[in-house]
């Protein structure tokens, strides 16, 4: 009779901590993910190709705007080597806007990318050049609702300068890693 008191005691002290850790779980609520859950301002790094991650700032409403997009990059490539440095001195900021929709997946939402092409401005040679760059992405971007992360690639499929297509020696990639503000 003893060891079952015993047991009788041991089972209901269980009881009582295994509820005081629940209550202490159900404090934490977290909110159930809707289309709008990604909206914010958002900051991190963005990774162009192997280099040094760099920071970005990006705001999500209706569309995805990246507003310092590294457009020397897109550059590199169309320009020749020799007016690199005058054509990126003759930039302006340049804001990429990307519309996108999403899924819902437990905590997560899927970010399908519908990207249109980049076109701006260079100046060297004393000439305006127009500059068209157009990406395309082989993975949903997504948005986590734990840590309110954003991640998503662009990959660069190409590029003209003036109108004329540019070799584009090797993809180059975009990665995005971006969290809410």
């Amino acid at each position: 009779m003893k060891k079952i008191k015993n047991y009788l005691f041991v089972t209901i002290a269980l009881c009582a901590f295994a509820a005081t850790a629940c209550s202490d779980d159900d404090k934490e609520t977290i909110e159930p993910l809707t289309a709008d859950s990604v909206k914010g301002d958002f900051g991190g790094t963005l990774t162009v190709g192997k280099g040094e991650p760099s920071s970005v700032v990006a705001v999500v409403d209706d569309r995805i705007v990246i507003s310092d997009f590294p457009v020397d990059s897109i550059i590199k490539i169309a320009v020749p080597e020799s007016n690199f440095s005058e054509a990126v001195a003759s930039l302006q900021k340049q804001e990429y806007a990307v519309e996108y929709t999403t899924g819902i997946f437990g905590l997560n939402l899927f970010i399908e990318l519908n990207l249109s092409p980049l076109v701006f401005e260079v100046e060297y040679g004393g000439l305006p050049h127009e500059v068209n760059a157009v990406f395309y992405t082989d993975k949903r971007g997504n948005y986590n609702g734990m840590d309110n992360s954003l991640s998503f690639e662009l990959l660069l499929q190409s590029v003209t300068l003036d109108g004329e297509d540019v070799h584009i020696p090797s993809t180059l990639k975009y990665d995005f890693d971006l969290l809410k503000k």
